[in-house]
């Protein structure tokens, strides 16, 4: 069991979000956002 399982995961998706915004600010809009779903 990992009681900090849900907490580990808030995190990784607030980083997600916070790497495709600076993607998208960067100008590279949806083919940025393409790339990063690719990556993972």
């Amino acid at each position: 069991m990992q009681p900090n399982f849900t907490d580990l995961t808030a995190a990784f998706f607030m980083k997600q979000m916070f790497i495709i915004q600076k993607a998208v600010n960067a100008g590279h809009g949806n083919d940025g956002f393409s790339r990063l779903i690719e990556f993972q």
